[in-house]
Order: structure tokens, then sequence, then C-alpha cells
């Protein structure tokens, strides 16, 4: 089953005449984008697309692109200001993801630092692929995760559980593997929760919880 949905005339359109240049190897320029955006305002409605490389995602890899998107729109952009804004929504979300791990992180601030800023993490970040969410939200739980493993405190607050529990729930979301990524929560002593019992109740809940989001995607959209 080819897996895909009723997207934007206008930027279906736009995406096809892009892709042409690319499938050719062939420039061109910013005004030529501008004015192919303006004609196509007057290809409203929707088209059934193909695109089951990118639906093999769940929603929430797409919401920062989706919101620069919506608010461009909003603004009366046409379909070149609304992929520049879903880009730079993109954009702007991973670098306050991977700010927050480097400022999380209790050592190894320089490494984070040049994995972040690789021409190719950033290639990506200003697209609107899913992949910027995918590296910046585990590395931000990491970082957390290896915090609290050095820090001498007697327990994690009922909202730091909450955080890193929605959290462990997200990564099931972003790639049915990256469930196996919660796994790092076994980083966290003990006595954050409380005693090993309870860090066992934590996992077995949050893991399965997360567990049960990725069957029931993947149940929907069985690729």
């Amino acid at each position: 089953q080819d897996y895909g949905g009723n997207i934007d005339l206008a930027a279906l359109e736009f995406a096809r005449w892009a892709n042409a240049h690319f499938q050719n190897a062939s420039a061109f320029s910013l005004s030529q984008a501008r004015q192919i955006s303006a004609a196509l305002e007057n290809s409203p409605g929707m088209a059934k697309a193909s695109f089951p490389s990118s639906a093999t995602f769940s929603p929430l890899v797409y919401l920062p692109q989706a919101a620069g998107i919506a608010v461009a729109r909003q603004w009366g952009g046409g379909v070149f200001e609304q992929m520049i804004a879903g880009r730079m929504a993109n954009l702007l979300v991973y670098l306050v993801l991977m700010a927050s791990a480097i400022g999380v992180a209790p050592r190894g601030q320089p490494l984070l630092v040049l994995l972040a800023v690789t021409a190719p993490a950033l290639h990506l970040a200003t697209s609107v692929s899913a992949d910027p969410l995918n590296f910046s939200l585990p590395a931000l739980f990491f970082a957390w995760c290896l915090r609290l493993r050095l820090d001498d405190s007697t327990n994690l607050s009922r909202r730091g559980c909450l955080g890193l529990g929605l959290m462990l729930m997200a990564l099931s979301l972003l790639k049915p593997i990256y469930l196996l990524l919660g796994a790092m929560a076994l980083l966290v002593p003990a006595r954050h929760f409380g005693g090993p019992r309870r860090r066992r109740r934590f996992l077995i809940v949050t893991m399965g919880a997360g567990l049960a989001l990725t069957l029931a995607w993947n149940a929907a959209y069985p690729f």
C-alpha cells in the first residue's frame, strides 16, 4: 500500500517544479522561486500525494515545520514563504533543544557543540525533514539522564519525573526503534525515584506507554 494524503495543490506543484530542477541538476534563482510561488497562488484546493517515506514518522516530528507553515499561511505568505517559515521553525526548535542539552549536560559540552554545528546536522536542521527532532530530543534526554546520574540530590521532584517520563514516551514517537533509547533512563540512580522499586515501576509504566503508542501508530500505518 502506498501511503500519503491530501496536501495543498500549490505546495505539491511547487515541490514538483523544484524537484524537476534537482533531478536535472539545474539551478534556479531566488527570483524564479518567488515567481513560481506567486503564480501558484491561483491553485487552490487539495491533491492526493504519495509520501510513504515521510508517513513512517508520527506527527510529533513535524510539529515545528507545521507551526511555521501555519503562521506564514495565516499572514498571507505564498508557498515559498511557507516553506521558508517551516524551515526556520525547524531550525529554531533544533537550536533550542540542542542548546538545552548543552546547558544540561554535566560534562562534554564542547563535543555536543561540535556535533550540533556539523554541516550535515545544520543542513538537516534548516530543512523540513523529521531529522532535527530525531537528533536533538534524544541528545537532551541523554544529557538530562547523565546529569541526574552525577547529581548528589536525594530524589527527583514529581514535576521532574513527569518531564522525564514524557520525554521517554516521546522517543517512541520519533521512530519505533528509538524506544530502546529509553534504556538511557537506567543511568538515573534509583535514589532519585525513592528506591529501586519506584524506579522499576517508573520505567515499566513509561516504556510500556511508549510501546503502546508506537504499536498503535504502526497498527494504523503498517509500513
